[in-house]
């Protein structure tokens, strides 16, 4: 890790402070090891002048798909992004598109925050190497060498925001990257609710199940979805059968252990 100095800056004083700012941190070695290992974000640190990674959070391994921080040290975004990197596995169009961009941007973002030597914030959609589709609030860092003159790393710190959107926005997200079987299977994975299912269910029944994460009454999901009683009940028996549990509570239960924002929009984002 570069030998940079004890963290500080003038405009801050408290812990809780210290990444809200827009002026370069000088912090040392030790102090980013700490952060970065007890984050429970996807953080990571770059050397400025190699692009190489120095440090990652066990967020960021588990988002990339690599097994341990050691195996981050050393890699560069090219890396990353390689045909026999974490990313190899093919989602479709929308994600060898998505993914074909990311080296090109992270370098300019990098290359902007060594310039102008000032952080960057930055809010966007995210693939996994499993497919999944992430929504990040993002601060990149410019970490200064000890005579200040030179940035010599970037600290990138990433707050995952996804379930600050309704589970009806991620579901018209998704199809917006996938197929809709491919998005429905997708967005299920990973609010942990396709291990409850034998049979994929459609897009009409999993918009009765998110509407049932609120309310499981009949004239509610039919005024919601714009259908009538009898419809929501033919979709409801058609998703029971679907099931691989004995009754569709267990599911409900697990659908709302999911914190969503369901007041946040339910329009395609």
């Amino acid at each position: 890790m570069p030998d940079i100095q004890n963290c500080h800056n003038s405009r801050t004083s408290s812990p809780s402070q210290r990444f809200s700012i827009d002026a370069p941190l000088h912090c040392s070695g030790q102090f980013l090891d700490d952060f970065i290992q007890t984050s429970e974000d996807s953080v990571h640190l770059k050397d400025a002048k190699t692009g190489k990674y120095i440090q990652g959070s066990l967020g960021m391994i588990e988002i990339v798909g690599l097994k341990t921080v050691d195996e981050v040290i050393g890699l560069t975004v090219d890396d990353i992004f390689s045909a026999h990197g974490p990313f190899r596995e093919d989602y479709g169009p929308a994600f060898r598109e998505w993914k074909n961009r990311q080296p090109g941007k992270f370098k300019r973002l990098d290359h902007q925050v060594c310039a102008n030597k000032r952080r960057i914030d930055l809010q966007h959609a995210f693939f996994t190497s499993k497919g999944f589709i992430l929504f990040k609030n993002t601060m990149r860092f410019p970490i200064l060498s000890l005579d200040h003159r030179e940035v010599i790393a970037t600290l990138n710190i990433s707050k995952n925001t996804t379930f600050q959107r309704s589970l009806t926005g991620l579901l018209n997200l998704y199809q917006e990257y996938y197929p809709e079987k491919q998005a429905i299977q997708q967005l299920l994975r990973y609010c942990g609710l396709k291990r409850y299912f034998s049979k994929l269910p459609t897009l009409k029944e999993v918009m009765i199940l998110f509407a049932m994460r609120q309310n499981s009454c009949r004239k509610y999901i039919a005024h919601c979805l714009d259908l009538s009683p009898d419809t929501v009940a033919s979709h409801v028996y058609q998703l029971r059968k679907k099931l691989n549990t004995p009754d569709l509570h267990q599911v409900l239960i697990q659908l709302r252990s999911i914190p969503v924002d369901e007041y946040n929009g339910h329009e395609p984002l």
